[in-house]
């Protein structure tokens, strides 16, 4: 996911957002998709 916002059109942002929130989704579990997403979009 890392470089996934990165170069992103303002407004297809919320789009590439929402999908990566889904891939997050689908590897990790509910309660850890707030902090994977934070976590990559911090760059840590």
């Amino acid at each position: 996911m890392e470089g996934l916002l990165a170069g992103v059109e303002p407004d297809r942002f919320a789009e590439v957002l929402a999908g990566a929130e889904a891939a997050a989704r689908a590897q990790f579990p509910d309660e850890d998709v707030l902090t994977v997403l934070r976590r990559v979009l911090s760059g840590g």
